[in-house]
């Protein structure tokens, strides 16, 4: 039974010479391996560009670029950054306490970015991604 490849099925896909030697090999087991894809359409190299950890990835490094501004603009020169026991406090210059959650959310997310989609790593890059945008919630909480 042959599979019917046609543009209905695959709309970004063609199928070239199926009956060539040359796939023969891809046919193996009685399935029908699409060899060479058109690049013919924006949308399917977006699609293949863009996988799903990208996408995360591309988020959260919007969302820490967006904080770090927001923080800027918003918190005192001295920021708090640490509570002691006694209830002395730690205080820090802001660009270098918002600079530590920001690459903490950069460096994450550009490793999970480099993995492929299955990776068990890339979901705790992910999730170290994710701590450094609680950092930025929780200095801003704090400090305003």
């Amino acid at each position: 039974m042959r599979f019917n490849c046609t543009k209905e099925y695959f709309p970004f896909t063609k199928l070239i010479n199926p009956h060539s030697d040359r796939n023969r090999s891809a046919k193996q087991f009685g399935k029908v391996h699409i060899n060479r894809i058109e690049k013919d359409s924006v949308g399917f190299i977006i699609q293949i560009i863009m996988s799903k950890n990208k996408k995360i990835a591309i988020a959260l490094i919007a969302a820490a670029v967006v904080l770090a501004i927001f923080g800027f603009i918003a918190l005192p020169e001295n920021v708090v950054t640490q509570f002691s026991t006694s209830g002395d406090v730690n205080k820090m210059g802001k660009i270098p306490a918002l600079a530590i959650p920001f690459l903490i959310t950069t460096v994450f997310s550009v490793l999970s970015m480099n993995l492929e989609e299955g990776d068990e790593r890339s979901k705790k890059y992910i999730m170290g991604a994710v701590l450094g945008i609680l950092l930025f919630f929780i200095m801003i909480g704090v400090n305003l």
